[in-house]
């Protein structure tokens, strides 16, 4: 890294703090329901804010010889090693004890502030190098070892100062803008989440008396894709598959499609064609969108196939499933506890009220126009939103070259 001030100097992180394996074991300690928080990367916020709730309770003495590397009084910074490389957290300085689990590297500075390193970890210059060590195909890494290496350029204290007071005041503003974007998206989910409760309940057609209360199952038929055969076969037809990944709320992520075997016998099951609606069974359960293309694809088995009977709207299933499951991480059809899943027999007993045809085709026309004005609107908070984040990677760029405090030296250098 040579893209910096003059006169500032380049140093390594183990230089300006200590880098802390705050677990070198890396074996996950016993549970004890009375004992303390074992606290991963996703539990704490980047300003510090923290949510303990979900975290594994370990033993005291897993907290006392914790306490021996490193102390919750200081001002700790944490940075994601394991899955979520790169994410910088202050600690919380919490009046309760808790535990780092190794998912986050430990760093207490030591001849540098605080706040001036939160802001170089997060720089783009930093990130760039997090990236590059990187180590593994599936749940990627970062070892102590290479963290420690880290280059950082490093100007006078009183600049660091004055970068942190900069940074502080400028993105401040944008925290407050990407709040407010954040306030548009909260309102349009309401929104959203209220009009398919008045379209299908029938309060926006003026009544339901009409719509009679039937199953999933009733009026459509449905059924679980087929799991992947690996096995090098004769006779197999390869076809192209939607894997659970691949389903968004109302549209699907073709990029990428790999191809599953299919035996003939169990093609009309993997089968999905246009018209069909296909649902996450598990992941996001009840996540779904419908097939509009005349190409048939396949399924896996993680995913169902419901095929609407006559009179009835692909369209208005798939609205159906998002006002029910929509956001929804818990639901009496849902099974497992860590991971959710959707049976198929529990989908087929979805209640809902169906109405006739025509009003049907009225309800899904008046929800197509209206969430597509929703969605034009979301576009433009999205817009902003990525306007906001590129201005702030631009600031910390500046701020870890000397341009954001280029005037600033000349009359203080």
């Amino acid at each position: 890294m040579s893209d910096f001030a003059s006169n500032w100097k380049l140093v390594q992180l183990e230089d300006v703090a200590e880098v802390i394996d705050p677990h070198p074991s890396h074996r996950a300690p016993r549970v004890d329901p009375t004992g303390v928080p074992f606290v991963g990367i996703g539990d704490v916020n980047e300003d510090g804010t923290a949510n303990f709730s979900g975290a594994r309770l370990v033993p005291l003495s897993t907290f006392v010889e914790h306490n021996e590397r490193y102390s919750l009084e200081d001002d700790l910074i944490g940075l994601g090693r394991v899955a979520s490389v790169g994410k910088v957290v202050s600690l919380p300085k919490a009046d309760t004890p808790y535990t780092i689990s190794p998912t986050l590297a430990v760093i207490a500075p030591r001849s540098i502030g605080k706040e001036f390193l939160l802001f170089a970890l997060r720089s783009p210059q930093l990130q760039n190098q997090l990236e590059g060590m990187k180590q593994g195909s599936g749940r990627q890494s970062v070892g102590i070892t290479k963290l420690r290496t880290v280059t950082i350029p490093l100007p006078s204290s009183a600049e660091q100062v004055r970068i942190v007071e900069v940074l502080d005041q400028q993105l401040s503003r944008l925290e407050s803008a990407l709040a407010s974007v954040k306030v548009v998206r909260e309102k349009a989910e309401a929104f959203r989440r209220s009009l398919l409760h008045a379209a299908l309940s029938g309060e926006l057609t003026g009544g339901a008396e009409e719509w009679r209360e039937v199953t999933l199952g009733a009026i459509a038929e449905l059924s679980l894709g087929i799991m992947l055969d690996k096995k090098k076969e004769t006779g197999l037809h390869q076809v192209p598959y939607l894997a659970n990944v691949n389903v968004r709320w109302g549209s699907f992520s073709l990029a990428g499609l790999k191809t599953m075997q299919v035996l003939p016998n169990q093609r009309e099951r993997a089968e999905v064609r246009l018209g069909d609606v296909v649902a996450c069974e598990g992941g996001e359960p009840g996540r779904a969108a419908v097939w509009l293309s005349e190409q048939p694809i396949a399924i896996q088995k993680a995913l169902h196939r419901i095929r609407p009977r006559p009179g009835v709207l692909p369209s208005f299933i798939l609205y159906i499933l998002e006002e029910r499951f929509r956001g929804v991480v818990d639901d009496p059809l849902f099974t497992g506890t860590t991971i959710k899943h959707l049976p198929k027999e529990k989908l087929e007993r979805l209640p809902l009220f169906l109405p006739p045809l025509a009003v049907q085709e009225h309800i899904v026309n008046v929800l197509e126009e209206r969430l597509s004005r929703l969605s034009n609107a979301l576009g433009v908070a999205s817009q902003l939103e990525a306007r906001i984040v590129a201005e702030r990677r631009s600031l910390l760029h500046a701020a870890f070259t000397g341009a954001l405090t280029a005037e600033w030296r000349k009359t203080h250098v």
